[in-house]
């Protein structure tokens, strides 16, 4: 039970995989001097600086029909692994057919604290409005997973903000000063279903209006035509939102399924490498047949129980725990890149230089994109001027 509070809030800042765009890579513009008219349309541009703080960029997607003398909606975007271009890419056919700017932050991720993260997002909002002409009526905030908490966050803040679509996670809210709606997007697989139905059936404050919706997917953005409903959204069109309801059989499971993730975070440290194997081998032929997602949503709870719980071991050198709760992970989410990534960290901590390579390359063709992330671990430092490492970063780089 002592990990419980930790796996907890790792619960609401994690997403399971890492993200990457084939947009443009830079902006050569001084950002001190950018108007709309620095902008191509109908083209996703990735990382655009701002001009209140060079430190900080966006990405940005203008669709063709934009021009400064009309005034045009716009969503902004806050994505967990701050890849504003991830989020947008998946959306723009949407922009183009609802005539709506597209914005996502490139700094507001995951481990931050809810202050940091507001300070980027208003500091966005206010460099956005200068440079484009939006209607300030029709600003809408999205975010998934932690990047809902980011959204959520902001927009209760920020007068000029009616509107918050979020996905995969939910904040609790005591107060809100302004009239705010709010649309959710619970994916019936996704681990963090039960947060959502939870939010959805809180009271909330008066001056906001919640809506939430299920569809049919994991913890990850929406696709594109379930993410249409936004657009119903952010034009007022409530009536096409397939609005859940959530009644008293829905809670019991979800209950129910609460009390099966609590056993499973004391059983990752009571039982063996056997019994999980057996719980995973249980899970896996069950899902076939599940329409309630709950199979789907267990497999991903001892997925992100395994990540949170192995990160913590490693920080602790607790070498033993650690390979057993990988092992763990690899059953029960064997393509996450995460686990090949952590995985080797526990080489590289028990000096093991071949098996390092190996599970680096692993985590690749899992989905790794950034070398960043390898560069800036430290305990791969040592092996980043080897040929291995200079192999994986070519495959990084195609």
């Amino acid at each position: 039970m002592k990990y419980l509070v930790y796996l907890i809030f790792i619960t609401s800042l994690m997403a399971c995989k890492s993200a990457t765009t084939k947009a443009d890579s830079d902006n050569s513009n001084s950002s001190a001097q950018l108007t709309d008219a620095n902008f191509e349309r109908g083209k996703l541009i990735n990382l655009i600086k701002l001009p209140s703080n060079s430190d900080h960029s966006f990405a940005i997607y203008l669709p063709t029909t934009y021009v400064s003398k009309a005034k045009f909606p716009v969503m902004f975007f806050f994505d967990p692994h701050g890849s504003g271009a991830f989020a947008i890419e998946k959306y723009i056919n949407l922009a183009e057919e609802y005539h709506c700017i597209l914005i996502g932050s490139n700094d507001s991720k995951n481990g931050m604290d809810l202050n940091e993260s507001y300070n980027i997002a208003s500091e966005l909002l206010n460099d956005a409005t200068k440079i484009f002409s939006i209607d300030e009526q029709q600003i809408v905030f999205c975010g998934f997973s932690g990047g809902s908490k980011v959204a959520i966050n902001a927009a209760l803040q920020l007068q000029n903000v009616s509107k918050v679509v979020y996905c995969g996670a939910a904040l609790p809210i005591q107060n809100c000063n302004h009239s705010l709606q709010m649309l959710g997007f619970a994916g019936i697989r996704d681990m963090n279903y039960s947060q959502m139905v939870q939010f959805a059936i809180s009271p909330l404050p008066s001056t906001i209006k919640n809506y939430s919706v299920e569809w049919y997917g994991k913890h990850e953005w929406p696709d594109a035509a379930t993410f249409e409903t936004a657009f119903y959204f952010l034009n007022n069109e409530i009536d096409k939102i397939p609005v859940a309801k959530f009644g008293d059989d829905k809670v019991k499971m979800i209950q129910d399924e609460q009390r099966i993730q609590q056993q499973y975070i004391e059983g990752l440290h009571n039982y063996d490498v056997n019994y999980w194997a057996r719980e995973i081998l249980k899970l896996n032929n069950q899902k076939l047949g599940d329409k309630t997602g709950t199979t789907d949503r267990l497999l991903s709870y001892i997925s992100l129980a395994c990540y949170s719980l192995s990160n913590q071991m490693l920080q602790q050198n607790l070498f033993d725990q650690a390979g057993k709760i990988l092992t763990i992970y690899k059953m029960a989410d064997p393509t996450n890149s995460d686990c090949d990534f952590l995985q080797a960290e526990l080489y590289a901590k028990e000096n093991n230089p071949s098996k390092v390579y190996n599970t680096l390359r692993m985590a690749v063709q899992n989905g790794l994109k950034d070398f960043n992330k390898i560069e800036n671990e430290p305990i791969f430092v040592p092996y980043l001027n080897t040929d291995e490492m200079k192999e994986i970063r070519q495959l990084l780089s195609k």
